[in-house]
């Protein structure tokens, strides 16, 4: 079976080879001109990236074309092949089992960065809440009146602000990873006083100072919390990226084998069938990292 079918994709793969080599030479072609241009805006000199992104080209275009001719001869049950279907088997599982690792390291990551930035606002709502601390001294209030009252306004206002952004933040980051927990109460019942006392009480300073250090403790206990929830999460990804490392690991290993298996039975069969009919076409194409036969960029 594996014989006729040989016949047929021989033919193909011929066809598909000039119509490869021929996109690939306009894709060159196409490449190079806009390379031209580049070096002649850059005053001559040649960038070492052309050469590299050349070999990445050949690399993936060569890798690609391989991977085609294969999957169409050797997709599905190839009991003349011992061992193929296996490998494809495990190939497909541990493929499947690198796209899972890749996809919890990625919500992982996602949850990490959403707590980082949930930090960086509460360090701003404390930095606030410093100043606003900072500008309840007596002399403030007693000789800049109104105008003080409106500063103090002003930076307990932005420190609301963020930390409504916190709490915010901290609900998205537990509904995308539950395992994160609570960091407690930020001072959003203490902060309720912003819009009414400080116009009320810009002449008695006792009242503010309390209640803002009270806000001040609370983000800051809250902030504690906080990062010791960034460092699990921190402990996660790194738990994860080790576990996606080693899913790939396997996954390269078994797509290797199985391309090897399958270059093999290739060479067997069409070696076979060139030495029969000495048509000298009989050559196999390379194994999966040594695969060529691709047009020169000089087309």
């Amino acid at each position: 079976m594996l014989s006729n079918e040989l016949a047929v994709e021989q033919v193909k793969l011929k066809q598909a080879t000039k119509d490869v080599a021929w996109e690939y030479a306009d894709h060159v072609k196409y490449r190079d001109s806009h390379m031209k241009k580049l070096r002649y805006k850059l005053g001559g000199k040649k960038d070492k990236f052309e050469e590299e992104a050349s070999k990445e080209e050949k690399e993936w275009l060569e890798a690609k074309e391989l991977d085609e001719l294969y999957n169409s001869l050797f997709d599905g049950p190839t009991p003349e092949v011992p061992g193929e279907d296996e490998l494809e088997e495990q190939t497909k599982d541990a493929e499947k089992a690198f796209h899972d690792a890749q996809l919890r390291l990625n919500t992982e990551q996602q949850a990490r960065s959403t707590l980082q930035d949930a930090d960086k606002s509460l360090a701003l709502a404390i930095k606030e809440l410093d100043n606003a601390m900072k500008a309840t001294t007596a002399d403030a209030w007693a000789l800049a009146g109104e105008f003080a009252a409106m500063q103090k306004y002003n930076l307990l206002n932005r420190a609301q602000t963020h930390i409504s952004h916190v709490e915010f933040l901290m609900n998205q980051a537990r509904a995308i990873q539950p395992a994160i927990k609570s960091i407690g109460k930020i001072g959003v019942q203490e902060m309720q006083f912003v819009n009414r006392i400080v116009f009320e009480e810009f002449s008695s300073n006792s009242v503010p100072r309390a209640r803002i250090g009270e806000c001040l403790r609370v983000c800051g206990e809250a902030r504690g919390n906080l990062e010791g929830e960034v460092g699990a999460e921190e402990r996660r990804v790194t738990a994860l990226e080790f576990k996606c490392n080693e899913a790939l690991g396997r996954y390269e290993g078994r797509k290797r084998e199985l391309q090897r298996v399958r270059g093999e039975a290739f060479e067997r069969v069409v070696g076979k069938r060139g030495v029969e009919e000495g048509d000298g076409d009989g050559d196999a194409p390379p194994g999966y990292e040594e695969a060529g036969g691709l047009p020169d960029e000089s087309i």
